[in-house]
């Protein structure tokens, strides 16, 4: 979200066949999922346990790959907020693509661009002249605790695996809003490490205990990927989240915030989309394919 806020705030968006528009201030569609009227989002769909418990038998057979270096590339966009003094909370929608290397000693390099536009249903434009633009940055940084190693040390066991997860957890936060929690202890993986297959299994397992997570149903995500789509009640008590899947395969396929309840921190109107992530490319790489750095 920080390297979000460093972007301007007003957007020049191209549609197919129209003008530039400006996009301060606008969200994107809400997606469709099967049985709900467009344009709405049900607090809760149905039990989720059954469709987990089959995503973690399918994601078990995912391919792993062997490197060094872990890489991991979301196409995004953003909140950011801004205000001046005497002015009401002005809120946009900020399009950026970040890769992310996390190297064996702890090194971090993260480079991002300006992200791409959005078609008119709200999905991310992947004609081949909307590629991201140029580098914006591209830093390099000492990562914090857990460090590289972490998403590879963690259980499989999922008894054992909510207890790790739980024991990085606010308590007097996440004891009402577990599935919030989890889901955002999910989501912080899969934007950070590549995530072995065993223990993306294992997450759907976990995250299969937790009664406040609920099936919307099938969707198309924001780069049209057929995705199954799960949410639970957001950490702020303000927001819906909600997380793909990929039903042939149970890959993770990214995240959503979406605002249904007002909020003095944005100015949109509910029901208003405030983040979404897609993830595009999750491997290990050796250290030789590395970019040359700037």
């Amino acid at each position: 979200m920080a390297a979000a806020a460093a972007l301007a705030l007003v957007l020049v968006i191209v549609r197919p066949g129209q003008g530039p528009e400006h996009a301060a201030a606008l969200t994107p569609p809400l997606l469709r999922f099967d049985d709900v009227a467009a344009g709405a989002l049900p607090a809760a769909g149905r039990p989720a346990r059954a469709e987990l418990e089959s995503l973690a038998g399918k994601a078990e057979s995912l391919p792993d790959t062997s490197g060094g270096v872990q890489h991991v590339v979301l196409d995004s966009w953003l909140a950011s907020t801004g205000d001046s003094e005497g002015e009401p909370v002005h809120s946009a929608l900020v399009p950026v693509r970040s890769e992310m290397f996390f190297q064996p000693d702890g090194t971090m390099r993260s480079i991002e661009r300006r992200g791409r536009p959005l078609d008119q249903q709200g999905r991310i434009d992947t004609s081949p002249d909307s590629d991201p633009g140029p580098v914006q940055s591209d830093d390099s940084f000492e990562s914090s605790d857990p460090g590289p190693d972490y998403a590879q040390g963690l259980p499989t066991e999922p008894s054992e695996l909510l207890s790790a997860l739980r024991a990085r957890q606010d308590p007097l936060v996440c004891a009402d809003r577990s599935g919030g929690c989890l889901m955002d202890d999910i989501i912080d993986l899969y934007h950070s490490y590549v995530v072995p297959p065993v223990l993306t299994a294992a997450l759907w397992r976990v995250l299969a205990t937790d009664s406040s997570v609920t099936y919307l149903g099938a969707t198309s995500d924001r780069l049209g990927r057929d995705a199954m789509a799960f949410t639970t009640l957001g950490v702020d008590g303000t927001s819906q989240g909600l997380l793909f899947a990929d039903a042939r395969t149970g890959a993770y396929l990214g995240d959503e915030m979406v605002l249904t309840k007002r909020s003095d921190a944005f100015s949109f109107t509910p029901p208003a989309v405030i983040s979404f992530s897609a993830l595009v490319r999750a491997e290990r790489i050796s250290e030789d394919q590395l970019p040359a750095s700037r």
